[in-house]
C-alpha cells in the first residue's frame, strides 16, 4: 500500500519519487518527541500468522527510544523494539501485559551507517527473531500463542511520558507474510542503494514510504 496515493501494487511497494529537499535517500527525520510518529493499521490477523516487519533507519548520532511498537485497539504494546543507549531490547506481550517473548543483545549501531532492523514471528519454529542487516541476530521462543485481537497498528517512533521515541532517520517500513531472505535484501538495497522493485510474486502486505 502506498500511503501517498492510497494505491496498492503487488510487484511495486517501494515507490521512490518526489525526493526529499533535506535528508539522504528520502528519509524521515524522527526527533524523538510526542508528534514524531508514524502510525499504521494494519491487519490484525497477520500478527498471528508469520510475518516479517522491517524498516531502514540511519543513525546519525548515539540513540535511544522505542523504534516500532505493534499495539491493540487500546494502544497497548504486542511487540516492541526499542533501541536504548548501550541495549537493544525486542520484547511480545499477551493482552494482560505479561511478556511471552524477550530479547536483548548489546547496542551494535555505528553512526553515519543505514541498517535494516526489525522482527519475525515464524509460527512453524515457534520463535521471535530481532534482525538487523540480512541477518537473523537473536531468536527466542514464541509463548505468545494466538492473540486474536480485533486491531492492531504499528507505530514508528512510539512515544509516551517516560520515554522518547527514536531519533534518527528512517525509510520504507514493509511487512512481509512470508519469509524469504531475498525480500529482506531486496528491501534494504532498494531503499537505500537504488530504484529496484520487489521481484514480481513477492509481495508486501504494507509499507511506509
Amino acid at each position: 500500500m502506498d500511503l501517498k496515493t492510497s494505491e496498492r501494487n503487488d510487484h511495486d511497494c517501494l515507490r521512490f519519487g518526489n525526493e526529499h529537499p533535506n535528508l539522504p535517500n528520502n528519509a524521515t527525520h524522527m526527533d524523538g518527541s510526542s508528534l514524531s510518529i508514524m502510525f499504521l493499521e494494519i491487519n490484525s490477523t497477520e500478527i498471528d500468522s508469520t510475518f516479517t516487519l522491517v524498516i531502514n533507519i540511519y543513525v546519525q548520532n548515539p540513540t535511544s527510544g522505542s523504534l516500532i511498537q505493534i499495539t491493540d485497539s487500546f494502544s497497548r504494546a504486542v511487540f516492541d523494539l526499542t533501541i536504548g543507549e548501550t541495549v537493544i531490547n525486542l520484547n511480545a506481550f499477551h493482552t494482560n501485559g505479561t511478556k511471552c517473548v524477550s530479547i536483548a543483545i548489546d547496542n551494535m549501531f555505528n553512526t553515519s551507517t543505514w541498517y535494516l532492523v526489525g522482527m519475525r514471528r515464524d509460527i512453524s519454529a515457534g520463535t521471535v527473531s530481532l534482525i538487523i542487516n540480512n541477518d537473523i541476530i537473536k531468536s527466542a521462543s514464541d509463548t505468545c500463542g494466538m492473540f486474536g485481537l480485533s486491531k492492531t497498528h504499528v507505530t514508528v517512533g512510539s512515544w509516551n511520558s517516560n520515554t522518547p521515541g527514536f531519533r534518527g532517520l528512517v525509510r520504507c517500513l514493509v511487512m512481509f507474510s512470508i519469509l524469504n531472505y531475498n525480500i529482506i535484501l531486496a528491501n534494504h538495497d532498494t531503499c537505500i542503494n537504488e530504484d529496484d522493485n520487489v521481484p514480481p510474486g513477492e509481495s508486501c502486505v504494507g509499507f511506509l514510504p
